[in-house]
């Protein structure tokens, strides 16, 4: 269960190094050189997005640890960087640093504190702040049990990946706020957030304060051990153009257990009104989302579990429902009558309306799986899953599927004197009627090898996609991977192809080949 201090934990500074201890230096980290050619050729936008870009693609990664620890003190810093000439890497060539952190405790001042400087998680409660940030954080214990933070920065936008479309990253928010955070003996835990934050000017100029108080406690009620957990926040000023200039959230969450039975629930509940959005946390503003699970373990090889999802979201100007039910059995050793043999059912129910009309969606599926074989004396072991699903619409669109998959693996081990050998053939088979029919067959066979310091790994696969309103296509897939380790470097070396042919339209082929070189280091004592 996620608590609302998970993220505001207590430091035990006092215990960072203890009284007589000697000073401690360590270094480590890691080197990565890579380098990869590849070849496209045929209609090459059929490829997928790893056969995006031709010819050399090459960087280097490194990444360095240090901590420094005295008498009490204890400083560490964190940095990680690229030098790139890859477009799979980086969107720019050159080089970055990607990642810059120094941490600072002391605990033998009066008041122990911790201080941050740079890249890190931003963390106060999950309705006020949960994101990365380039930012300033310093946190210190004025008592037992009271923990006090500020927090200033903003927004780390600047770490893209090469497919990303560099118009849809988010804008460089600044957040700048305080946390009190207050611990009972009895272990229950109460915290104070106040959060002023400032959405990049080509967004809104304008900014907002949130403030919330919340807490999480255990107690016990009819022989059940419970924890609660409750949250309420308010915000003054907009975060978006055209918002109310004020809203609030709340959420709570219960989990328990009973005391004599084998059964276990939890409840979750989230509100948040149009005018409530903190932007360093993700959170759709206007929506209501309710999560309670329930499970019962019937004997000590059959289990029962349900679960409820539902979600009630306007912040499009409609309003959507969408409703999910789950329900699972799982039996080991098939209660009792085949030892080694687990199987489980799945049944699921979805359900998707909005009130203008244009979706009204009722699907359900049922999932069979079972798996023969287990421990890691098992030489061999098999896995069958087999699924139906149907999805009924009931708008003028006519989207009404059904669908039927089968999936059949076998891992077989064959220890051969000093090397391990696995083969693992498998078939994944795939029909869909109706709406975007399709037919999908695709068989695969995967094959391990490795003794001492050497590794291989072969996968071959094959796809054949046959579409009801359109033209389909086989696929030819082949991965070869090998590893060679000794000590503290580890060199690979790599090949993958892959092979499209349309039944209309020109064939696609791309291939890889590429090596890399990785050297790991700690020096875990460092003369000073």
């Amino acid at each position: 269960m996620r608590r609302l201090a998970a993220a505001l934990v207590l430091l035990p500074l006092s215990a960072v190094a203890p009284a007589g201890a000697e000073d401690a230096t360590r270094l480590s980290g890691d080197l990565t050189t890579r380098a990869d050619y590849y070849r496209l050729s045929g209609d090459d936008t059929r490829l997928p997005a790893r056969y995006r870009h031709g010819g050399w693609q090459a960087y280097q990664d490194a990444n360095l640890q240090g901590v420094r620890q005295a008498q009490g003190r204890r400083t560490e810093v964190s940095l990680s960087g690229v030098l790139s000439e890859s477009d799979y890497r980086t969107d720019e060539r050159g080089g970055r640093l990607e990642w810059a952190h120094l941490r600072h405790e002391d605990a033998r001042t009066r008041v122990p504190y911790r201080l941050d400087l740079g890249d890190q998680h931003g963390a106060f409660s999950p309705l006020t702040l949960d994101q990365p940030l380039r930012a300033i954080r310093l946190e210190a214990q004025p008592g037992s049990g009271h923990s006090v933070v500020w927090l200033s920065g903003e927004e780390r936008t600047d770490v893209p990946v090469a497919w990303d479309d560099p118009a849809q990253r988010g804008l460089a928010h600044r957040v700048h706020g305080a946390s009190w955070l207050m611990q009972e003996d009895s272990g229950a835990r109460y915290a104070v957030q106040l959060l002023w934050q400032s959405p990049d000017e080509d967004w809104l100029e304008e900014s907002s304060v949130i403030a919330s108080v919340g807490g999480n406690w255990e107690w016990w009620l009819a022989g059940q051990e419970l924890l609660s957990e409750l949250e309420l926040a308010q915000q003054e000023g907009r975060s978006v153009p055209d918002a109310p200039a004020e809203g609030r959230g709340v959420r709570a969450r219960m989990q328990g257990r009973a005391d004599d039975a084998p059964v276990y629930y939890d409840f979750a509940y989230r509100r948040l009104e149009e005018g409530f959005l903190p932007l360093a946390t993700g959170l759709t503003p206007d929506a209501r989302e309710t999560d309670a699970g329930a499970g019962v373990d019937l004997t000590t090889r059959l289990s029962m579990k349900g679960r409820y999802h539902g979600t009630v979201s306007q912040a499009s100007g409609r309003r959507l429902n969408t409703d999910d039910f789950r329900l699972t059995l799982e039996a080991a050793d098939t209660l009792g009558l085949a030892t080694g043999t687990d199987h489980a059912w799945n049944l699921r129910r979805r359900e998707r309306s909005d009130r203008p009309g244009d979706v009204d969606s009722r699907s359900n599926e049922a999932r069979w799986t079972v798996h023969v074989g287990r421990g890691e004396e098992v030489r061999s072991s098999t896995r069958v899953a087999a699924s139906w699903m149907e999805s009924d619409d009931y708008t003028h669109a006519g989207r009404d599927f059904r669908q039927r998959r089968l999936e059949l693996s076998h891992r077989r081990r064959l220890p051969m004197g000093g090397m391990e050998l696995s083969a693992t053939p498998g078939v994944d088979y795939r029909r869909r009627t109706g709406h975007l029919g399709v037919g999908v067959l695709h068989p695969t066979l995967v094959v391990d090898a490795s003794a001492r310091s050497h590794r291989v790994a072969l996968r071959l696969g094959y796809r054949e996609l046959r579409r009801d309103a359109a033209a389909g296509f086989e696929e030819y897939g082949l991965t070869l991977n090998y590893r060679f380790r000794v000590a503290r470097h580890t060199l690979g070396l790599e090949y993958d192809r892959l092979l499209l042919t349309p039944e209309e339209g020109d064939a696609a082929a791309g291939w890889r080949a590429g090596m890399f070189w990785r050297y790991e280091f700690d020096y875990p004592s460092l003369p000073m």
